[in-house]
């Protein structure tokens, strides 16, 4: 699933660098159940085509937003854009989110290969320089051949 933004105008403004305008318009759209992927808010930066492109009053109005993006991008002053970052409107719940073409792709590979999000890290598998080494995880982070406590036991209080 994609990352929809529902973020208050506070954090939009503090966390993540929008414009106040910027944030004003995404509360607008958000009062549409429309809004935007947390990737487009990254590339959204003040002065940017992409924040330009979010602050057409056409997708304010647009009682269809995929009808909206498709018209905007149409138009010469969007050509980079559209070149650069493709868009698309994705429904969501009861949701519009308009997201980076890429970001469909994305989410079409990871549910191909069955990982998404933090499984997929949590999941992933790094080859070892060392094929016959085995890790036993509760002796991470103990002395080479200690047991259970050993670690505890490496350095006296007044050592430390």
């Amino acid at each position: 699933m994609i990352e929809a933004v529902h973020h208050s105008r506070e954090d939009l403004i503090n966390a993540f660098g929008c414009s106040r305008r910027l944030a004003t318009r995404l509360g607008a759209l958000m009062s549409k159940h429309i809004t935007i992927s947390a990737t487009l808010l990254e590339e959204a930066r003040p002065g940017s085509l992409l924040e330009t492109f979010l602050l057409k009053k056409e997708l304010l109005k647009a009682q269809d937003p995929a009808a909206a993006v498709a018209g905007l991008l149409s138009q010469d002053a969007f050509a980079d854009l559209l070149e650069e970052l493709p868009l698309t409107v994705v429904l969501q719940e009861d949701w519009q989110v308009i997201a980076a073409e890429e970001e469909t792709m994305a989410e079409a590979g990871w549910q191909e290969t069955g990982a998404n999000g933090a499984e997929a890290a949590l999941s992933r598998q790094v080859p070892s320089l060392m094929p016959g080494l085995r890790v036993d995880p509760a002796q991470v982070g103990q002395a080479p051949g200690a047991g259970a406590g050993a670690s505890a036991a490496a350095f006296t209080p007044e050592e430390v």
